[in-house]
């Protein structure tokens, strides 16, 4: 089963409390579609459930998650409309808020 979140397919926005300001997490794919490869990620980092995470460009990668456990505080897909995320194969992606730019 694919499941594809695109910024022009789906504009969502879940409400949150405030908390602590974090380190941006942004995705690159610079070495693939890979998710939990760290090379494509800056600064070099998988994210954590501490991490505000910015999903903003499909070239050269899109993100892809294939697996359970990608994890993130604050997921934003899209904040300049470029970014998507797939998620399939079983994967899964846990965050308290999800941010989805249209």
């Amino acid at each position: 089963m694919l499941a594809t979140v695109s910024v022009a397919a789906l504009g969502l926005a879940l409400a949150a409390t405030s908390s602590p300001a974090q380190a941006q997490t942004s995705w690159t794919g610079s070495t693939s579609s890979d998710w939990f490869d760290a090379t494509n990620w800056n600064p070099g980092a998988v994210p954590t459930a501490s991490s505000e995470v910015v999903l903003d460009t499909v070239t050269p990668n899109p993100t892809v998650v294939n697996a359970p456990g990608a994890v993130a505080d604050i997921l934003r897909v899209g904040p300049n409309n470029t970014g998507t995320l797939i998620i399939q194969n079983g994967g899964m992606v846990t965050n308290r808020l999800s941010v989805v730019h249209d």
